[in-house]
């Protein structure tokens, strides 16, 4: 709750859960030394080459990712590395205009090709996976738009989490998890990968208030109008 200087007190009262949080995002993976990796060797580890221990706190932000117990928050592929390697890059680009030129030229080239070689093994699969579960699903993902589509910009809306961004030009949106009062105009669930029990669980409420079901695709999303 205290961001960064929450972290700096848990590194000086706890070091050994600190230690080992560092580097494991469980009992039995190696999850965030692998992050770690993927972070810096790319950058050629440049972040870390001066000579003036003060620019080391533009590293610290990483902390934060690694003290983290949710997996995601150590995943290259997720927004929440987004902030901590604008850190990295500037680190890299100041001590990079300190080191000299011939070392400079050949760093600078090593860290592009780590950089395209991880891009192609690491990204790349997942550019064309997520391209080709759209193309599978489209169908099923046209149905979802034009439910959407349907609701008013004027509503107010409680919705799945996935399907939050899609209705963010409504006049109000809450994510359902966040939001457990029962007072928006519509309720909109995703029911893709979905526990039946734990969408009754969610829409209960909901039909006590007098809500009406007006849609409903069995295993993909099923929408509630308040009367």
């Amino acid at each position: 709750d205290e961001g960064l200087w929450g972290v700096i007190k848990t590194v000086f009262k706890t070091p050994v859960l600190v230690i080992n949080e560092l580097f494991r995002s469980s009992s039995s993976d190696s999850g965030k030394l692998i992050y770690i990796l993927q972070l810096f060797v790319p950058l050629a580890m440049i972040p870390f080459m001066t000579k003036k221990f003060s620019r080391l706190i533009l590293v610290c932000p990483l902390l934060i990712n690694l003290l983290s117990d949710y997996y995601y928050q150590c995943d290259l592929g997720k927004q929440y590395s987004f902030g901590i390697t604008a850190f990295l890059f500037y680190a890299a680009a100041i001590n990079l205009s300190e080191i000299k030129e011939r070392k400079g030229g050949f760093l600078t080239f090593s860290a592009a090709v780590v950089s395209i070689v991880m891009m192609l093994s690491l990204m790349y699969p997942r550019l064309t996976g997520y391209a080709l579960t759209y193309r599978v699903g489209k169908a099923n993902y046209d149905r979802i738009t034009e439910v959407i589509e349907e609701i008013p910009d004027d509503a107010s809306v409680t919705a799945s989490t996935f399907l939050v961004p899609r209705l963010s030009q409504r006049k109000v949106i809450y994510e359902q998890y966040y939001h457990k009062t029962v007072d928006t105009d519509y309720l909109v669930l995703d029911l893709r990968g979905s526990n039946s029990t734990k969408i009754a669980e969610i829409e209960q409420p909901y039909i006590d208030a007098g809500y009406k079901m007006i849609v409903n695709d069995e295993g993909l999303i099923r929408v509630y109008e308040k009367n």
